[in-house]
């Protein structure tokens, strides 16, 4: 499965979860500076 993530018009990056979740800016913007998994 693939997901792409959008902030203010603009893709931030694309792919699996666990890239997604490795990705700082997605991370910044989404899950917030503390988020643990």
């Amino acid at each position: 499965d693939r997901a792409y993530i959008v902030n203010e018009g603009r893709v931030l990056t694309e792919g699996d979860a666990e890239h997604i979740l490795q990705h700082e800016q997605v991370r910044e913007v989404y899950l917030g500076e503390h988020f643990n998994l």
